[in-house]
């Protein structure tokens, strides 16, 4: 038994993430996929189909707490990067120039370690309005950018709280990813069953 006070000379963390991988998919819950029992489903796992994937996401996470993990993503070197994140920002009230500078910085420290970014436009759902930052995505990165509401129903899509992907939602998601052709698959794939979901916050989000 220890007791009294000690002092950390040190500390050492590590990490079973797999490096190099194909594709890193950053988001929020949504791609984290909350609420979505079946790991395999989840639409940010499905598409390893193209390539080995590692899911970077959090639950309730905002474009300036993404920003601030940005440099350790790079680290993990990814090829190509699916981009899907705003929504919290919209949903506690960020202003749309704070929100968008911190997304450009994301893209431009991505692109600037030589990732490819594609823009995944928000997710449909019924709670928050998402339009100022989809017309944005879509009208900054012409091209780059996969749409997210292609062939989407809410009432078959949207889960019950009406924020976050069903088991549909997400089967339709990833086939919208892979039929993009913005993302080709690797001629060296390796299926990752379960990626690492990188959580940096507990909420619903």
């Amino acid at each position: 038994n220890l007791g009294g006070t000690m002092d950390i000379i040190g500390i050492e963390v590590s990490s079973q993430s797999p490096t190099n991988p194909y594709i890193l998919a950053i988001g929020d819950s949504k791609t984290m996929g909350w609420g979505c029992i079946d790991p395999a489903i989840k639409f940010a796992n499905s598409i390893n189909q193209l390539g080995s994937t590692v899911v970077w996401a959090g639950a309730a996470d905002n474009t300036a707490e993404i920003l601030a993990s940005i440099p350790n993503a790079i680290k993990l070197a990814p090829k190509y990067v699916i981009l899907n994140i705003g929504r919290n920002d919209i949903a506690n009230a960020v202003v749309a120039g704070t929100y968008q500078a911190n997304y450009q910085s994301i893209v431009s420290q991505l692109q600037a370690a030589g990732i490819k970014v594609i823009h995944l436009t928000p997710i449909p759902e019924t709670t928050v309005s998402q339009t100022v930052l989809d017309t944005w995505v879509r009208a900054t990165y012409p091209g780059q950018f996969i749409d997210a509401s292609i062939s989407w129903v809410n009432a078959t899509h949207l889960g019950s709280d009406n924020i976050h992907p069903n088991v549909s939602g997400h089967r339709l998601l990833s086939n919208t990813i892979v039929n993009s052709g913005l993302i080709p698959a690797s001629g060296n794939m390796i299926k990752i069953s379960n990626p690492l979901d990188f959580t940096t916050n507990q909420g619903y989000f």
